[in-house]
């Protein structure tokens, strides 16, 4: 009868807004995992531009420190004067 067939449709109902609330809450927390998944990428990315910054300047500030002892030691080196060939 038509109360019978309501009846049912009022438990399929309410079983489907269970499990549309649940798969809700599934899909919310996978967001927030996503999220801060994604967070702590950029922080990786981040610290390891900074890192490799670092080691540039290092590098750079060597180059430079090995650059001005080779100058400092090639003024140091008297000026040989070239024979001329008589």
């Amino acid at each position: 009868d038509l109360r019978t067939a309501i009846e049912s449709c009022g438990r399929a109902v309410r079983t489907l807004e269970r499990e549309v609330s649940s798969k809700k809450d599934a899909m919310q927390k996978a967001t927030d995992a996503y999220v801060e998944a994604e967070e702590r990428l950029a922080d990786a990315k981040s610290a390891m531009k900074k890192l490799e910054e670092e080691m540039l300047e290092i590098i750079l500030a060597t180059g430079k420190a090995k650059d001005a002892r080779l100058t400092d030691l090639l003024m140091k080196v008297p000026e040989v004067e070239k024979e001329q060939p008589t």
